[in-house]
């Protein structure tokens, strides 16, 4: 994949472990560095129990690559 990606992991996350899933994943992806980011957030697999810091994360990625919404 060479799109722009936002990678938004739980670092509490047993399902998908920083180390042995989600690290490994994120290098693996042919995107240029430039137009990848991964966040990391305190939190188990459900990123969105911090609601506020994902909305605000994936609000400014989407205003980035598609434009400010007027």
């Amino acid at each position: 994949m060479k799109k722009p990606v936002l990678m938004i992991n739980g670092r509490y996350d047993f399902t998908f472990s920083p180390d042995r899933a989600q690290i490994p994943f994120f290098r693996m992806l042919g995107t240029p560095e430039s137009e990848k980011r991964r966040v990391v957030f305190d939190t188990p697999h459900n990123v969105s129990q911090d609601h506020e810091a994902l909305s605000r994360e994936v609000l400014a990625w989407l205003d980035k690559y598609l434009g400010r919404v007027r």
